[in-house]
């Protein structure tokens, strides 16, 4: 987020926007659409509408645009879960390339009132249940679990070793990504 303010926590991400157009994202990606159905964010905020989005630009449309977007109902206070179904959209289709997450239609600038926290980004094949259900109390810490490995993902999950491998590969290069945005707090 261009001039945000953020801090991490307890493995959470803390942003406070510094414009009206509150948003996060992550390019280079290299996601099949036919297996990456819901993205799914651990979510706190303090915006002052109740309208996510999740935009989306794969390599046969690679900008983003009001034709690649979900929006979904974001509830506050607390910390929610929510698992936006990608799925539907038409042009989700061939090889996912960048998600970006607007937390909200509008921050409001100049202001700490409008702060967001992410516990987690994922992409799944499943959703984790209904958009917005969730509870104020969660046990996930970080983006993902620290404890987390290769083998317990292939337990739970039926996809290939080769799917796995690559799935971790595209999220350390993330948390990469994000421990050079925010200068190693993460």
């Amino acid at each position: 987020m261009e001039g945000a303010l953020y801090s991490v926590e307890d493995g959470r991400l803390f942003l406070d926007p510094a414009g009206s157009d509150p948003l996060i994202e992550k390019n280079g990606l290299y996601l099949d659409a036919s297996t990456a159905k819901f993205v799914s964010i651990g979510m706190s905020s303090n915006c002052p509408d109740n309208v996510g989005t999740v935009y989306f630009t794969t390599s046969e449309s690679p900008s983003y645009g009001e034709d690649k977007k979900f929006q979904f109902t974001v509830t506050t206070p607390g910390w929610y879960d929510y698992s936006v179904s990608m799925a539907d959209n038409s042009l989700w289709e061939g090889t996912v390339t960048g998600i970006r997450i607007d937390p909200a239609n509008n921050g409001i600038a100049g202001t700490n009132e409008d702060t967001v926290g992410f516990e987690y980004i994922r992409i799944e094949e499943m959703g984790s249940g209904e958009s917005g259900s969730g509870t104020s109390e969660k046990s996930v810490t970080g983006i993902i679990p620290a404890e987390t490995n290769t083998d317990q993902i292939l337990d739970k999950n039926i996809v290939s070793e080769k799917e796995v491998k690559g799935i971790m590969e595209k999220v350390n290069d993330f948390i990469e990504m994000l421990k050079g945005l925010f200068g190693g707090l993460l």
